[in-house]
């Protein structure tokens, strides 16, 4: 059976009479166990980075929507912080909820994954160094991050940022813009390289 394998694996090759038959099957082989290899870790790391993006969105649109629907407590949670003044406060309340959907539309649907998840990282690090900065001057306040709640802010609410920022950061680092990635890395292309 790998014999007849074998030769319908080498059969892109028979047309190089240059190469011999052992050169032929040691570059096939090779090329074989190469693209086995990276698509082992691809199929290994796809799911678990979709299902990082699903949950990812998932969280940004419950707060989005949560923020849209209670501006006036978004704006007094983020009053509590004591870092906007008034006007920038409202421009603030308006704008990151409105973000927060958009970027979970996009991680739902797969559309530019690294850009989207570097934005979203970008989001959960400014909310995880909030959060620390409230822990660190000691504000006793409610983090405000899914609407009305009176938690206060802990190592327990910070933490949820920092492991979405980490979560984020992974799809980023393992995800492509580019809507061809998948058609253009087939695992069993076994055409010489001409380049």
């Amino acid at each position: 059976m790998n014999w007849i394998l074998l030769s319908c694996v080498l059969l892109p090759f028979s047309s190089y009479p240059s190469m011999s038959m052992e050169a032929t099957e040691r570059k096939t082989v090779d090329l074989l166990r190469e693209r086995i290899e990276k698509y082992r870790l691809h199929d290994f790391v796809g799911a678990p980075l979709c299902i990082i993006s699903v949950v990812l969105g998932a969280l940004l649109a419950v707060s989005g929507i949560n923020h849209l629907l209670n501006p006036f407590f978004f704006a007094q949670s983020i009053d509590g912080y004591q870092l906007a003044g008034p006007t920038l406060k409202m421009i603030v309340a308006a704008v990151i909820p409105a973000v927060q959907i958009v970027l979970a539309c996009f991680l739902l649907t797969s559309t530019w994954k690294r850009t989207i998840s570097l934005l979203t990282a970008t989001m959960f690090l400014a909310f995880a160094v909030l959060q620390f900065y409230a822990l660190a001057t000691d504000l006793s306040i409610s983090c405000g991050c899914f609407g009305f709640s009176i938690e206060e802010i802990s190592i327990k609410t910070a933490a949820i940022p920092t492991v979405c920022f980490a979560g984020a950061g992974l799809v980023a680092f393992y995800s492509s813009d580019d809507p061809q990635h998948d058609e253009n890395t087939e695992p069993f292309d076994l055409r010489p390289d001409t380049t």
